[in-house]
Protein backbone atom coordinates (compact mmCIF):
# COMPACT_ATOMS: atom_id res chain seq x y z
CA UNK A 1 0.00 0.00 0.00
CA UNK A 2 1.29 3.46 -0.91
CA UNK A 3 2.44 5.36 2.17
CA UNK A 4 0.51 8.50 1.21
CA UNK A 5 -2.72 6.54 0.94
CA UNK A 6 -2.04 4.62 4.15
CA UNK A 7 -1.58 7.76 6.25
CA UNK A 8 -4.03 9.96 4.35
CA UNK A 9 -6.55 9.57 7.20
CA UNK A 10 -4.24 11.58 9.44
CA UNK A 11 -3.54 14.32 6.91
CA UNK A 12 -6.86 15.04 5.19
CA UNK A 13 -9.45 17.14 7.01
CA UNK A 14 -12.06 17.66 4.28
CA UNK A 15 -14.34 15.04 5.85
CA UNK A 16 -14.53 17.08 9.03
CA UNK A 17 -16.10 20.08 7.29
CA UNK A 18 -19.23 18.08 6.48
CA UNK A 19 -20.32 18.29 10.11
CA UNK A 20 -17.90 20.77 11.61
CA UNK A 21 -20.35 22.12 14.18
CA UNK A 22 -21.03 18.68 15.62
CA UNK A 23 -17.32 17.82 15.72
CA UNK A 24 -16.52 21.14 17.43
CA UNK A 25 -19.20 20.77 20.10
CA UNK A 26 -18.29 17.16 20.78
CA UNK A 27 -14.59 17.99 20.87
CA UNK A 28 -15.10 20.88 23.25
CA UNK A 29 -17.26 18.77 25.57
CA UNK A 30 -14.78 15.90 25.67
CA UNK A 31 -11.82 18.22 26.24
CA UNK A 32 -13.51 20.06 29.11
CA UNK A 33 -14.80 16.81 30.64
CA UNK A 34 -11.32 15.29 30.48
CA UNK A 35 -9.74 18.34 32.09
CA UNK A 36 -12.33 18.43 34.87
CA UNK A 37 -11.86 14.75 35.62
CA UNK A 38 -8.07 15.08 35.57
CA UNK A 39 -8.33 18.09 37.87
CA UNK A 40 -10.45 16.12 40.32
CA UNK A 41 -8.00 13.22 40.26
CA UNK A 42 -5.09 15.60 40.85
CA UNK A 43 -6.85 17.19 43.82
CA UNK A 44 -7.52 13.78 45.36
CA UNK A 45 -3.93 12.68 44.83
CA UNK A 46 -2.64 15.94 46.32
CA UNK A 47 -4.62 15.28 49.49
CA UNK A 48 -3.16 11.78 49.73
CA UNK A 49 0.41 12.85 48.93
CA UNK A 50 0.21 15.70 51.46
CA UNK A 51 0.02 13.06 54.19
CA UNK A 52 3.04 11.20 52.83
CA UNK A 53 5.36 14.05 51.86
CA UNK A 54 6.65 17.31 53.32
CA UNK A 55 6.66 20.80 51.70
CA UNK A 56 10.40 20.55 51.16
CA UNK A 57 9.87 17.64 48.76
CA UNK A 58 7.64 19.78 46.56
CA UNK A 59 10.06 22.67 46.82
CA UNK A 60 12.98 20.59 45.55
CA UNK A 61 11.03 19.53 42.49
CA UNK A 62 9.85 23.09 41.88
CA UNK A 63 13.45 24.29 41.90
CA UNK A 64 14.13 22.05 38.92
CA UNK A 65 10.87 22.39 37.00
CA UNK A 66 10.80 26.18 37.21
CA UNK A 67 14.16 26.41 35.45
CA UNK A 68 13.80 23.50 33.05
CA UNK A 69 10.26 24.54 32.16
CA UNK A 70 11.66 27.79 30.77
CA UNK A 71 13.84 25.82 28.36
CA UNK A 72 11.13 23.34 27.36
CA UNK A 73 9.08 26.22 25.97
CA UNK A 74 11.21 25.58 22.88
CA UNK A 75 10.50 21.83 22.81
CA UNK A 76 8.80 21.81 19.39
CA UNK A 77 9.16 25.46 18.27
CA UNK A 78 5.39 25.71 17.90
CA UNK A 79 5.43 23.18 15.04
CA UNK A 80 2.62 21.09 16.54
CA UNK A 81 0.28 24.07 16.33
CA UNK A 82 1.44 24.69 12.79
CA UNK A 83 0.57 21.10 11.82
CA UNK A 84 -2.89 21.44 13.37
CA UNK A 85 -3.84 24.67 11.60
CA UNK A 86 -2.35 23.99 8.16
CA UNK A 87 -5.12 23.47 5.60
CA UNK A 88 -3.15 21.21 3.27
CA UNK A 89 -0.56 18.91 4.79
CA UNK A 90 1.71 16.34 3.16
CA UNK A 91 3.34 13.30 4.66
CA UNK A 92 6.82 14.62 3.81
CA UNK A 93 6.09 17.73 5.85
CA UNK A 94 4.93 15.79 8.91
CA UNK A 95 7.89 13.44 8.63
CA UNK A 96 10.37 16.33 8.49
CA UNK A 97 8.67 18.15 11.35
CA UNK A 98 8.73 14.95 13.41
CA UNK A 99 12.51 14.73 13.13
CA UNK A 100 12.88 18.43 13.84
CA UNK A 101 10.85 17.93 17.03
CA UNK A 102 12.95 14.93 18.06
CA UNK A 103 16.16 16.83 17.33
CA UNK A 104 15.02 19.89 19.27
CA UNK A 105 13.94 17.70 22.20
CA UNK A 106 17.36 16.04 22.22
CA UNK A 107 19.14 19.40 22.22
CA UNK A 108 16.90 20.68 25.04
CA UNK A 109 17.48 17.50 27.04
CA UNK A 110 21.23 17.96 26.55
CA UNK A 111 21.06 21.60 27.67
CA UNK A 112 19.04 20.64 30.75
CA UNK A 113 21.61 17.94 31.59
CA UNK A 114 24.43 20.48 31.31
CA UNK A 115 22.48 22.86 33.54
CA UNK A 116 22.29 20.29 36.35
CA UNK A 117 25.60 21.30 38.03
CA UNK A 118 24.66 24.98 37.68
CA UNK A 119 21.34 24.39 39.43
CA UNK A 120 23.16 22.64 42.26
CA UNK A 121 25.48 25.63 42.62
CA UNK A 122 22.70 28.21 42.28
CA UNK A 123 20.43 26.70 44.93
CA UNK A 124 23.23 25.10 47.00
CA UNK A 125 21.34 21.80 46.85
CA UNK A 126 23.17 18.60 45.81
CA UNK A 127 19.97 16.57 45.43
CA UNK A 128 19.02 18.57 42.33
CA UNK A 129 21.71 16.95 40.16
CA UNK A 130 20.15 13.53 39.59
CA UNK A 131 16.64 14.99 39.54
CA UNK A 132 17.56 17.31 36.69
CA UNK A 133 19.12 14.47 34.69
CA UNK A 134 15.93 12.41 35.03
CA UNK A 135 13.82 15.35 33.86
CA UNK A 136 16.14 15.76 30.88
CA UNK A 137 15.55 12.15 29.82
CA UNK A 138 11.77 12.62 29.96
CA UNK A 139 12.02 15.74 27.79
CA UNK A 140 13.73 13.71 25.07
CA UNK A 141 11.04 11.01 25.21
CA UNK A 142 8.30 13.61 24.85
CA UNK A 143 9.72 14.71 21.50
CA UNK A 144 8.62 11.41 19.94
CA UNK A 145 4.91 12.07 20.58
CA UNK A 146 4.48 15.75 19.72
CA UNK A 147 3.45 15.18 16.11
CA UNK A 148 1.24 12.20 16.95
CA UNK A 149 -0.62 14.44 19.38
CA UNK A 150 -0.88 17.16 16.73
CA UNK A 151 -2.26 14.73 14.13
CA UNK A 152 -4.86 13.50 16.61
CA UNK A 153 -5.97 17.08 17.25
CA UNK A 154 -5.96 17.80 13.52
CA UNK A 155 -8.46 14.95 13.10
CA UNK A 156 -10.45 16.25 16.10
CA UNK A 157 -10.01 12.98 18.00
CA UNK A 158 -10.57 14.84 21.25
CA UNK A 159 -12.45 12.03 22.94
CA UNK A 160 -9.51 9.69 22.46
CA UNK A 161 -7.06 12.39 23.56
CA UNK A 162 -9.10 12.97 26.72
CA UNK A 163 -8.96 9.26 27.49
CA UNK A 164 -5.19 9.27 27.00
CA UNK A 165 -4.90 12.31 29.27
CA UNK A 166 -6.95 10.64 32.00
CA UNK A 167 -5.05 7.35 31.68
CA UNK A 168 -1.67 9.09 31.82
CA UNK A 169 -2.75 11.17 34.80
CA UNK A 170 -4.07 8.19 36.77
CA UNK A 171 -1.13 5.92 35.89
CA UNK A 172 1.50 8.54 36.79
CA UNK A 173 -0.25 9.46 40.04
CA UNK A 174 -0.52 5.82 41.09
CA UNK A 175 3.18 5.43 40.34
CA UNK A 176 4.02 8.48 42.45
CA UNK A 177 1.74 7.53 45.35
CA UNK A 178 3.21 4.04 45.48
CA UNK A 179 6.74 5.48 45.68
CA UNK A 180 5.63 8.01 48.32
CA UNK A 181 4.09 5.20 50.36
CA UNK A 182 7.39 3.32 50.11
CA UNK A 183 9.24 6.34 51.47
CA UNK A 184 10.95 7.69 48.36
CA UNK A 185 10.07 11.29 49.27
CA UNK A 186 10.66 13.87 46.54
CA UNK A 187 11.40 11.12 44.01
CA UNK A 188 7.72 10.22 44.07
CA UNK A 189 6.88 13.72 42.77
CA UNK A 190 9.60 13.40 40.15
CA UNK A 191 8.06 10.07 39.10
CA UNK A 192 4.67 11.70 38.59
CA UNK A 193 6.10 14.49 36.44
CA UNK A 194 8.34 12.18 34.41
CA UNK A 195 6.06 9.15 33.94
CA UNK A 196 3.05 11.16 32.76
CA UNK A 197 4.59 12.12 29.37
CA UNK A 198 6.03 8.61 29.03
CA UNK A 199 2.62 7.00 29.51
CA UNK A 200 1.16 9.56 27.12
CA UNK A 201 3.81 8.92 24.46
CA UNK A 202 3.24 5.17 24.55
CA UNK A 203 -0.53 5.65 24.33
CA UNK A 204 -0.31 8.09 21.41
CA UNK A 205 1.89 5.72 19.41
CA UNK A 206 -0.55 2.91 20.10
CA UNK A 207 -3.62 4.90 19.02
CA UNK A 208 -2.13 6.93 16.14
CA UNK A 209 -0.57 4.57 13.61
CA UNK A 210 1.27 7.27 11.64
CA UNK A 211 4.93 6.31 11.62
CA UNK A 212 7.99 8.37 10.69
CA UNK A 213 10.55 7.22 8.20
CA UNK A 214 14.23 8.02 7.93
CA UNK A 215 14.87 11.06 5.81
CA UNK A 216 14.32 14.81 5.82
CA UNK A 217 12.88 17.14 3.20
CA UNK A 218 13.00 20.86 3.93
CA UNK A 219 10.66 21.67 1.05
CA UNK A 220 7.32 23.02 2.22
CA UNK A 221 8.12 23.46 5.91
CA UNK A 222 9.36 27.06 5.90
CA UNK A 223 5.86 28.42 6.45
CA UNK A 224 5.22 25.96 9.27
CA UNK A 225 8.48 26.90 11.00
CA UNK A 226 7.69 30.62 10.69
CA UNK A 227 4.24 30.12 12.18
CA UNK A 228 5.63 28.08 15.06
CA UNK A 229 8.36 30.62 15.82
CA UNK A 230 5.77 33.30 16.51
CA UNK A 231 3.93 31.09 18.99
CA UNK A 232 7.17 30.16 20.73
CA UNK A 233 8.04 33.82 21.24
CA UNK A 234 4.70 34.43 22.95
CA UNK A 235 5.05 31.32 25.15
CA UNK A 236 8.54 32.40 26.18
CA UNK A 237 7.45 35.82 27.45
CA UNK A 238 4.37 34.35 29.13
CA UNK A 239 6.35 31.67 30.96
CA UNK A 240 9.01 34.07 32.17
CA UNK A 241 6.44 36.50 33.57
CA UNK A 242 4.59 33.75 35.46
CA UNK A 243 7.49 31.85 37.01
CA UNK A 244 10.19 34.31 38.01
CA UNK A 245 8.76 34.48 41.53
CA UNK A 246 9.34 30.73 42.00
CA UNK A 247 13.00 31.10 41.07
CA UNK A 248 13.54 33.95 43.56
CA UNK A 249 11.71 32.22 46.41
CA UNK A 250 13.67 29.01 45.87
CA UNK A 251 16.95 30.91 45.77
CA UNK A 252 16.49 33.11 48.83
CA UNK A 253 13.99 31.20 51.01
CA UNK A 254 14.77 27.53 50.34
CA UNK A 255 12.86 24.44 49.28
CA UNK A 256 10.40 24.36 52.19
CA UNK A 257 9.19 27.90 51.58
CA UNK A 258 8.95 27.26 47.83
CA UNK A 259 7.06 24.05 48.47
CA UNK A 260 4.47 25.92 50.56
CA UNK A 261 4.20 28.66 47.92
CA UNK A 262 4.20 26.32 44.93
Amino acid sequence: MNRDKQYNKWLETSHLTQDLKSHSISGGFNTVAGQILSFGINILSTVILARLLVPGDYGLVAMVTTITGFITVFKDLGLSSAVIQTKELKDDQVNSIFWISVGVSFVIALIVSLLAPLLVAFYQEDRLLNMTLVFAASIFVTGFSLQHNALMKRQMRFKTLSRIQIFSTVASLLTGMFLAWKGFGYWSIVAISVSNPIYSTISLWFVCDWRPRLGFNSKGIKTLVSFGAGLTGFDLVNYFSRNMDNVLIGKFSGSSALGMYF
